[in-house]
């Protein structure tokens, strides 16, 4: 570990006021002597995070991490110790001497970190000065400007240009005397193929300077202002750079998100900086990646409201819906902004101004709401869109490990969907190997079941009695059927009879079989069991031996689930078994 002599440590320690620090982190508010908040190191739900100004220190009661500014930062990014020391040193204008003492390794690994670096500063000084002072950079200023960007938004962005050509930087950076091998790792040169040297990765190409959580350019985004592919670029993965970390804009617009309480993620760079045009500030931007983890950590930092703005296409679309699980995983609340389709923020933004734009951000959905609406979207109104929209539902919600949270977007969907509570909290707890899409198991539908009795055979058999006296339905409603039935076919069919008998207050056939009318599928197997011979006497001694059936099953389910999680080397083994001799 590099040395850093002892005063200096002390030095930066007692400029570095931790108040202000996390709070560019992490939203906190004066409460008595202290300055509390929600902990960014778990999922809190009540303010346990405090940060005590006069000790300079802060605490967590929740998950019980504390200590100083420099283990603030450690933890929250990622840095070591001596990685800490030095920001804080950077940022308050303390210099710290080099010494003898710090092992070869090291030494060489924080000099290569600052080579790269410096080549990456260079290099934005040198796209800034050809967008410009050059000739060629008039052409970029002119599309620029015609986007309508001004010359303070390209100036807060630092947008530059990289002129045609092979070698314009690479001879820029061999007469300042860097090393090439280093501007490769950089991200700014590639290898030359079957031939020695390098060339300019980014050509004829506007330039985007992106930023680390620390404000260091660490890679560059490149867009053409002509037809041509591939229109963007970025910098290759490296050293410095890896996208799962990384939002573009976040340094620069995150006093905005923090001020105003709300973020917005869009997709592409001119998505972001036209939208900052307009006075839209609180945004950032992925970086041609998926929404990751990561991601909502960086993002849970500043605020927990959150809007997502994706393409109207069916890529933004999915893009949507994989980023709500790890969102709401996360605390976040999270909602979803579908623009008309042909647009883009920017050229919405551009063509129909700010107001409209804000008329669109009040209108957003929840996530919950964007995943309901998709799905039956997708897959119409009928039994196959609310099963689709049941499972869309349940994989954004089982993510979440508050389980008062969970709750209570439990109790939202079931009112939004038209089901109860409970069938989709059972749904939820059946593993998810034994859980699948309406169309992966088709293959089951029309499939002959002759069933003997209640026992290995009794699903179908079960459904049939129920069909053929569905004054019976109300008894099997809190039976847990859908816990333990396995076939997809008869689970997606019994889902339906009760979504049905949610809408209608009881089982009726015929409104029934029209009920589920455009699904062939689930028309032809209700036929096919109701044309089964009765398979019980319709009798109270028949219903009480199958509601005990059932409950056995779902037993038998739920203990063999946890048996399979006793494998798991950090399960809670007494946890575990105190449950499963609960089953007994």
């Amino acid at each position: 570990m590099a040395y850093i002599p002892e005063e200096i440590i002390q030095r930066v320690q007692d400029l570095a006021d931790i108040r202000q620090i996390v709070a560019e982190y992490v939203p906190i508010r004066k409460r008595g002597s202290n300055w509390v908040g929600l902990c960014p190191f778990h999922n809190d739900k009540d303010p346990s995070f405090t940060v005590n100004e006069d000790k300079q220190i802060f605490h967590c009661f929740g998950c019980g991490v504390g200590g100083g500014v420099f283990k603030f930062l450690m933890l929250i990014e990622g840095m070591t110790f001596v990685e800490a020391v030095k920001s804080l040193a950077t940022r308050y204008g303390i210099e710290i001497p080099t010494q003898s003492g710090q092992r070869a390794g090291a030494q060489k690994r924080g000099f290569k970190t600052e080579e790269l670096l410096e080549c990456l500063a260079f290099a934005q000084e040198f796209f800034s000065s050809n967008l410009t002072k050059s000739r060629t950079g008039l052409r970029a200023m002119e599309y620029l400007q015609g986007r309508g960007l001004s010359e303070d938004t390209i100036d807060h962005f630092g947008i530059g240009w990289a002129p045609d050509g092979w070698d314009h930087l690479v001879k820029a950076l061999k007469a300042r005397g860097f090393e090439l091998g280093a501007a490769k790792d950089a991200g700014l040169l590639a290898q030359r193929e079957g031939a020695t040297g390098f060339y300019d990765r980014f050509r004829a190409r506007i330039t985007f300077p992106i930023h680390d959580r620390r404000g260091r350019i660490v890679a560059f985004g490149g867009r053409l202002i002509e037809d041509g592919e591939p229109k963007y670029i970025n910098s290759p993965e490296g050293p410095l750079y890896r996208k799962k970390d990384i939002l573009y804009g976040y340094y620069l617009n995150r006093s905005y998100i923090r001020t105003q309480g709300l973020g917005i993620v869009v997709e592409g760079y001119m998505d972001l900086v036209a939208l900052f045009q307009h006075g839209i500030k609180n945004v950032c931007a992925t970086l041609g990646t998926a929404l990751t983890t990561e991601h909502g950590r960086i993002m849970k930092g500043l605020t927990k409201e959150w809007l997502l703005v994706f393409d109207a296409d069916e890529a933004g679309l999915k893009a949507a819906q994989r980023a709500l699980p790890i969102l709401y995983s996360l605390g976040i609340r999270p909602r979803v902004l579908c623009l008309p389709d042909g647009h883009d923020p920017d050229s919405f933004v551009r063509q129909e101004g700010r107001a409209q734009w804000e008329k669109l951000v009040e209108q957003a959905d929840s996530g919950i709401d964007f995943v309901i609406k998709q799905a039956k979207r997708r897959f119409g109104q009928g039994p196959d869109g609310w099963i689709e929209a049941s499972e869309s539902v349940i994989k954004v919600l089982e993510e979440i490990e508050d389980p008062i949270r969970k709750s209570l977007l439990l109790s939202y969907a079931s009112q939004k969907l038209g089901v109860r509570e409970s069938l989709l909290m059972d749904r939820m707890k059946t593993p998810k190997r034994l859980r699948g899409k309406v169309a992966q198991d088709k293959a089951l539908v029309g499939r002959k079941t002759g069933v003997k009795g209640v026992g290995t055979t009794s699903q179908a058999q079960l459904l049939s009695f129920i069909l053929s006296n569905p004054h019976r339905m109300d008894a099997f409603l809190d039976a847990g059927l859908e816990f333990w039935l396995q076939d997809q076919a008869l689970l997606n069919l019994w889902q339906s009879m009760v979504h049905a008998y949610e809408i209608f207050g009881g089982l009726e056939i015929e409104r029934f079989l029209d009920y589920i009318s455009t699904s062939k599928e689930l028309v032809t197997m209700a036929m096919e069991l109701m044309d089964m011979p009765p398979p019980l006497e319709d009798s109270e001694e028949t219903i009480k031996r199958l509601i005990a059936h059932c409950q056995d099953m779902k037993r038998r389910t739920l203990r063999k689930e946890l048996i399979a999680q006793l494998k798991d080397q950090e399960a809670n083994v007494e946890h575990l078994l105190r449950k499963i001799e609960e089953l007994h």
